[in-house]
């Protein structure tokens, strides 16, 4: 929220939208999670009933914190983007710590934040500075 009023501020209330739809990847996660069940592994290791896979933390982290360490950087802010970085390498060793994910979860989890960060990146950085996104090439038409 703070990151968000902060963006808002300093760049605009589009880069708050941005910021928002990044952390709303847990929404992905969580209707993956909900699909997928627990994974095997997990139910055989521990016995766990919940679910496991994607790492909706690891997602969290690579999405809404690469978020950050992006705009940051582009801003001059390297601090801030340290820090952010700094959150997104450690979620994942912390998660395995608990013992709350097994490491191909939060490697899904990396991957999953990352795509959805890029694809904010590549639609939505645009929109929010007011530059147009960019378009698919147009099809060439087969000659008969």
């Amino acid at each position: 929220l703070l990151g968000g009023l902060a963006l808002a501020r300093r760049l605009g209330p589009r880069y708050a939208v941005l910021l928002a739809a990044a952390a709303a990847v847990v929404v992905l996660t969580s209707a993956l999670k909900a699909v997928l069940g627990p994974t095997p592994l997990w139910v055989e290791w521990f016995g766990a009933k919940d679910v496991n896979f994607p790492s909706g933390h690891a997602a969290y982290a690579a999405s809404a914190f690469g978020f950050v360490v992006v705009v940051a950087r582009a801003a001059g802010w390297l601090e801030v983007a340290a820090a952010a970085g700094m959150v997104i390498g450690g979620m994942g060793p912390a998660a395995l710590l608990a013992r709350s994910h097994l490491p191909s979860d939060i490697l899904a989890g990396y991957a999953l934040g990352t795509a959805w960060l890029l694809v904010l990146l590549v639609y939505g950085l645009p929109w929010a500075s007011g530059a147009p996104a960019p378009r698919p090439p147009a099809r060439r038409r087969a000659r008969p």
